[in-house]
């Protein structure tokens, strides 16, 4: 590739167009395996604005930019078109020798009848070259023990020699996981991160081998390795300085210890997870639970809204507690629709209506929102094609859109993407094994959204769906920053108590209540 370009013109700008070229590609297919994996399009914002990938590609034009494509063809012909997965992995190996780590990952019984190809993709280009194998491999081994930006392990490994050790352990893991069910997105991710973590030597452009499956799966460590990389710049200043190309220890833990603390705070619940066997296959059975009180009109308008799309067969129960203001006088009861009565509390309301149902999946809605076109067929898309999910989570938008409003759309996506915690007005759908596995539905007046979120993120991926629902804007009219710290105290102090135990904090819920909601009588949770 290097060659013909420079024969097209024996310069660097065709080295940059020849980057780009690999850049735009692997954008592209991004979209195609956002669309299907029902993932929102808008997260290929996490690879095409990636300061890690604008200087790799556009600024310096490292050649990665053609592996990553490659292995984006290949994962994406993995879906449908087997023979083509080992075509495109070979020449993905072919332009970056790393590849070579994925090759077990691609090795399910589906893949394996036609392996042949990989062989002659890797062998039949080389043969010109057999003559320089010996040199190839000399220069192979010397820059994979020479180097000056190590990984965080190889730099605590290097003095013992287990850093090899150490990757190979982490490859046999994450192979039998892959073999016992894990998504192949994960395992490809988890291996080169692996990779990366434990090799001698980790230039910045090697991040953006990641940042396409970051896309896929966002990550609060890789993101944040993203922005921390920036410490790799250094080495410019310290060869222009000092005379030697690299930076020292006090820049490194600068690079990578953010990364630790991210990704300890989002694999928080990764060793619990590792206990859970793969979901067993259920179908697309739907309820929805909708906790009421004094909801007015709205209720009606959202189960007439979803009932457009849905149609008649899905049952809708809706959980009351005691509602003054009439709204459910004249509720239209049905084979499908119901009306029950239960204690005040959300999280109360919400065990007792998923207690009067038995189907597979349960969606949790507030009375206020409703939901975009086409929700149901998306939904329904994404339950077909993600089998370890424990909880989806629709997202939400406010009807009336300002500045502040904005900035808690923003605060409450992110922390759904990047900490697995949704709040109940992004609208929920729990998986019935998983939320049974965990204890039940948090049967507890405040709180019961994160507590949800906490247990099932315990049993498998909390994953977004990016089909926000619309929700009143009204308890935001004034106020909104005394109410965004309020919420950021409530839901800081629920989360220190839940590291003393379920117990403590489902009784300390009821005192975040009665702060939540100043004006109403105390609740207690319920013993379900």
């Amino acid at each position: 590739m290097m060659a013909a370009a420079t024969v097209v013109s024996p310069s660097l700008s065709i080295f940059k167009l020849l980057a780009l070229a690999g850049d735009l590609a692997t954008l592209l297919l991004l979209f195609g395996l956002l669309r299907h994996h029902a993932a929102p399009l808008r997260w290929a914002g996490f690879y095409a604005f990636n300061p890690v990938v604008l200087i790799s590609f556009a600024a310096e034009a490292h050649f990665d930019s053609l592996m990553t494509a490659a292995l984006l063809a290949a994962l994406l012909a993995a879906r449908t078109q087997k023979s083509w997965v080992w075509l495109w992995l070979g020449l993905a190996i072919q332009v970056k020798l790393v590849g070579l780590v994925l090759v077990p990952l691609f090795l399910t019984r589906r893949l394996l009848t036609s392996v042949w190809l990989l062989v002659g993709v890797l062998i039949l280009p080389s043969l010109p070259f057999l003559g320089g194998l010996q040199e190839w491999g000399n220069g192979v081994r010397h820059f994979g023990s020479s180097g000056a930006f190590n990984g965080p392990l190889h730099t605590l490994l290097r003095s013992s020699g287990l850093e090899l050790l150490v990757f190979g352990a982490c490859a046999v893991m994450i192979c039998v996981a892959r073999w016992r069910g894990m998504a192949l997105v994960d395992s490809c991710l988890w291996m080169l991160g692996a990779l990366l973590v434990c090799s001698p030597i980790v230039h910045f452009w090697y991040v953006a081998w990641l940042l396409p499956l970051v896309a896929l799966r966002p990550s609060f460590a890789w993101t944040t390795l993203s922005v921390t990389m920036c410490g790799y710049f250094v080495a410019w200043w310290t060869l222009a300085e000092h005379g030697w190309w690299g930076f020292g220890h006090a820049v490194a833990a600068a690079i990578w210890l953010p990364w630790c603390v991210a990704g300890v705070v989002q694999h928080r619940s990764f060793f619990k997870r590792l206990k859970v066997c793969a979901f067993p296959k259920v179908g697309h059975e739907l309820s929805v639970v909708l906790p009421v009180f004094n909801a007015g009109p709205e209720v009606k308008i959202l189960i007439a809204t979803l009932r457009e799309e849905m149609g008649t067969e899905p049952q809708i129960i809706v959980v009351d507690a005691g509602s003054q203001d009439g709204s459910v006088l004249d509720f239209p009861e049905d084979e499908s629709t119901r009306l029950i009565q239960s204690v005040r509390g959300r999280g109360n309301q919400i065990a007792a209506g998923i207690a009067q149902t038995d189907s597979p999946w349960i969606l949790v809605a507030h009375a206020d929102s409703l939901p975009p076109a086409g929700w149901f067929a998306h939904l329904m898309t994404a339950l077909d094609r993600h089998e370890d999910v424990a909880m989806w989570v629709f997202g939400q938008r406010f009807d009336r859109c300002k500045l502040g409003t904005l900035c808690i759309e923003a605060l409450n996506e992110l922390r759904v993407v990047f900490g697995a915690v949704a709040f109940g007005d992004q609208t929920m759908v729990l998986r019935r094994s998983a939320m049974v596995a965990s204890g039940g539905f948090p049967a507890q007046p405040l709180m019961e959204d994160v507590e949800a979120c906490m247990r099932l993120n315990e049993q498998g991926r909390v994953e977004y769906l990016g089909r926000e629902w619309t929700v009143s804007a009204r308890k935001w009219g004034g106020g909104t920053s005394s109410r965004v710290l309020m919420i950021f105290r409530l839901v800081a102090t629920y989360q220190f108590a839940r590291l003393r135990g379920r117990d403590h904090a489902a009784r300390l819920s009821e005192e975040l209540y009665r702060t939540y909601y100043p004006d109403l009588p105390p609740v207690r949770a319920v013993d379900t």
